[in-house]
């Protein structure tokens, strides 16, 4: 029997113009953007960022235990999806930003859309939405 193993890179995809901090605080410069879509604003860099329950293994975890390998894709591939964690730690606006073929992305949602709810991301002590970019490195073995 085939055994999916899942290599997760997980890159927060952040543009170097944004890792510029304040001064001398210890705090970064939170910027909010518009999605040009639903009109809602969310963060990129924030000063605490979301954090899956229990941390990345626990989220490596529920996406191998959960993610059924589509029988009809046959490679490796590398799904890339987009969200935002909100302020009360959901997983809204889901999307694959590069996918392979339809029902392996269609697959990576359904995982993701079954994930609990996270710690969410912060800037100057006050919850925000926060835009989050993983990579699912997947390949059967």
């Amino acid at each position: 029997m085939t055994k999916l193993t899942i290599l997760l890179t997980f890159i927060i995809l952040i543009l170097s113009d944004l890792l510029s901090a304040k001064g001398t605080n210890d705090s970064l410069n939170c910027k909010s953007y518009l999605d040009s879509i639903s009109g809602s604003e969310y963060y990129i860099l924030v000063d605490s960022m979301p954090v899956y329950p229990g941390g990345q293994s626990e989220m490596i975890n529920f996406f191998m235990t959960n993610f059924n390998y589509p029988s009809e894709i046959d490679t490796c591939c590398k799904v890339i999806v987009e969200f935002i964690v909100d302020t009360n730690g959901e997983v809204i606006n889901l999307k694959i930003a590069h996918g392979l073929a339809d029902e392996f992305d269609n697959e990576t949602l359904r995982v993701m859309r079954m994930m609990p709810k996270w710690k969410p991301g912060k800037c100057n002590g006050k919850a925000v939405p926060v835009r989050i970019v993983i990579p699912w490195d997947m390949r059967l073995q």
